[in-house]
């Protein structure tokens, strides 16, 4: 009689769970004019902050699409910056924070081997002004990202080419319970709906000093080095800024069958016999602002249906924030296993957190 497994009930471990808090949120939907301003969208969390001026053409939204917008027309200024103040963080020394954003499309067409950067970051005015940031930049066929620390503004990490972009998302971490150590501020990216790639990975601090005194926009057009074109531009949308968890969350978010061995049963099917062997790969990832250290994952199941044997050793010295990982195993189907449905778990233990 053939047998047959459906994984499911995926477990994640952690040690404390914390709801993140929207300081700040726009998702420029429900517009009522073709064209808004951007300094006429306030902030969803009723601070009723906005970024951008009441009149500015090269900063706004778009009711037709939902997105706002950045762009060279309507006379923009070479260079620009728009802070925030909001009581609820404003001169805030601890605590996680993050900042997000999505940039549906960008197009470059015309600016061609010229440059152009926009993006968003926390100001602290401990000591002078300190920036922490990361700016999304066109850059002659090239598309980056540039992370400004403690320690200033890091080589360029290209992450596609071409004219054109679309689907990338955006994330940074400012950890100030550790500023002034490598790895208090952390930059990710997505593109195109793949998991978050950690850029510069434990090589970015926040100033030893860093409070949270400005959320700012940034812009770089036709400032010395820069020539963005007149009428390219990048849409962006679900801008949000939020407290987060400082405690360690992994999480599985996902896994792969295939046969080893095939009793003769197809591939891909669902039924499986005695005796058959299947390779699992779970997939993981740290949803915390700080690394896990001693990460072991593993697979369960009721013992008298699978045998269960890691194929690669399934254990990390460190995962970083938003890095990814796997399990590798191999299952073997006993003479044991019901008819039905069978319940698989994976298990993300914790060693540590630095």
């Amino acid at each position: 009689m053939k047998k047959w497994i459906l994984l499911t009930a995926l477990i994640f471990c952690s040690l404390l769970t914390v709801q993140a808090v929207e300081l700040e949120k726009w998702t420029y939907d429900g517009l009522i004019n073709p064209f808004t301003s951007l300094g006429n969208v306030p902030s969803l969390t009723g601070t009723d902050s906005a970024f951008g001026t009441t009149t500015s053409g090269f900063l706004g939204a778009l009711e037709a699409s939902g997105y706002a917008f950045i762009a060279n027309n309507a006379n923009p200024p070479p260079s620009y910056s728009q802070s925030i103040f909001a009581p609820s963080y404003a001169g805030n020394t601890s605590g996680a924070y993050k900042i997000s954003f999505d940039i549906p499309e960008a197009s470059f067409a015309g600016t061609g081997t010229g440059k152009g950067q926009f993006g968003w970051g926390l100001r602290s005015n401990a000591n002078g002004q300190d920036d922490c940031n990361v700016l999304f930049r066109y850059d002659n066929g090239e598309f980056q990202l540039v992370a400004t620390d403690a320690s200033g503004t890091k080589t360029p990490v290209t992450i596609a080419t071409g004219s054109t972009l679309a689907n990338l998302s955006v994330s940074m971490i400012f950890n100030l319970g550790s500023k002034g150590s490598l790895g208090s501020f952390a930059a990710f990216y997505q593109l195109e709906g793949g998991l978050p790639i950690l850029i510069f990975p434990q090589q970015l601090a926040l100033h030893d000093d860093f409070q949270i005194d400005e959320f700012v926009l940034q812009f770089d057009m036709t400032s010395p080095g820069f020539a963005w074109a007149a009428n390219d531009v990048v849409f962006f949308d679900n801008l949000i800024f939020e407290t987060v968890s400082s405690s360690i969350t992994l999480t599985n978010i996902g896994q792969q069958i295939s046969f080893i061995e095939d009793k003769g049963v197809f591939p891909g099917a669902d039924t499986y016999e005695p005796g058959d062997i299947l390779q699992v790969i779970t997939e993981n990832v740290n949803d915390s602002v700080i690394a896990a250290t001693d990460v072991t994952t593993i697979l369960t199941a009721n013992s008298t249906a699978f045998s269960i044997t890691s194929i690669s050793s399934n254990a990390y010295p460190s995962i970083n924030p938003n890095e990814s990982f796997t399990g590798v195993f191999q299952v073997k189907v006993l003479a044991g296993a019901q008819d039905g449905s069978n319940t698989f778990s994976v298990i993300n233990t914790i060693g540590a957190g630095n």
